[in-house]
């Protein structure tokens, strides 16, 4: 028997310019896929941020009812981690109980706007926000940063670009949101 018999002949001419497109095509699908999900779970910290702080506001709303002195801090650490802090007198001859921290998110900004205007304040680490409410109605009976007062009407948690809004009544201590900005 012949060599040439034994031997199959391969047509091998390589891929067609449609099957390269094809492939193309599903590469780029699946990185937009991918780099869409990768995003998403990026800024998640942000509007669980903003949730734990309109939960923890309305929270001390309720909490703050009866009592002679309830304080709800919210500050930014050294690490850029958000902290909220609760510091709570039942009676007048009680000493004050607190503060009881809890971190609530790590690498989102936190900034607030004031006076309903539209520009935003960044809360720089090492700084903090301190609501004070009142005993009777748990309305917020006062903000202040860095020891000044303040009428405050949003805060705003963001990372990565995205950026989630809550909406503070001063009158009530109602918070509405968080909304997608």
């Amino acid at each position: 028997m012949s060599r040439e018999k034994c031997t199959n002949k391969i047509d091998n001419r390589g891929i067609s310019l449609v099957e390269l497109t094809v492939i193309m095509a599903i590469i780029v699908i699946l990185t937009a896929v991918v780099s869409i999900g990768l995003n998403a779970s990026s800024t998640k910290p942000a509007l669980k941020c903003a949730q734990k702080i309109s939960y923890s506001l309305q929270k001390a709303r309720t909490s703050s009812v009866g009592k002679v002195d309830y304080t709800f801090t919210l500050r930014v650490d050294a690490g850029n981690a958000v902290v909220s802090s609760v510091t709570e007198q039942v009676k007048p001859a009680d000493p004050p109980r607190g503060p009881f921290d809890t971190t609530m998110a790590s690498d989102v900004a936190v900034s607030y706007s004031a006076d309903g205007g539209a520009s935003y304040v960044d809360l720089p680490a090492g700084s903090a926000m301190t609501f004070k409410f009142d005993r009777s109605s748990g309305r917020i009976s006062s903000v202040e940063v860095g020891g000044a007062g303040i009428n405050l009407t949003n805060i705003r948690t963001t990372r990565n670009g995205k950026s989630y809004v809550l909406t503070i009544h001063m009158l009530t201590g109602k918070v509405d949101g968080p909304e997608a900005q």
